[in-house]
């Protein structure tokens, strides 16, 4: 199991775009995500969060997370599936 380990994570974002099948850009958002999440452990993070980590505008990101949403990369909290 450790050498499965060893190669999944030196070729992650590889094994991510074969199997799920998002793109060079979800997989940079996804990295993101995870960023906004480490530095909120306690909360999960706010799209505002994700947005000053990855400095664009919050439209475009809102459309990246919904398409990693619609992938099942992602989930957001809110009733009507938005960001």
């Amino acid at each position: 199991m450790t050498i499965y380990n060893a190669i999944v994570g030196e070729f992650y974002d590889e094994v991510l775009f074969d199997v799920l099948g998002p793109t060079e850009r979800d997989i940079e958002f996804l990295h993101y995500v995870r960023d906004a999440e480490r530095e909120n452990a306690d909360v999960l993070p706010k799209t505002g969060d994700v947005v000053k980590i990855a400095k664009v505008g919050k439209p475009y990101m809102i459309n990246v997370l919904k398409s990693l949403e619609r992938k099942g990369l992602v989930s957001s909290e809110k009733l009507d599936n938005a960001f």
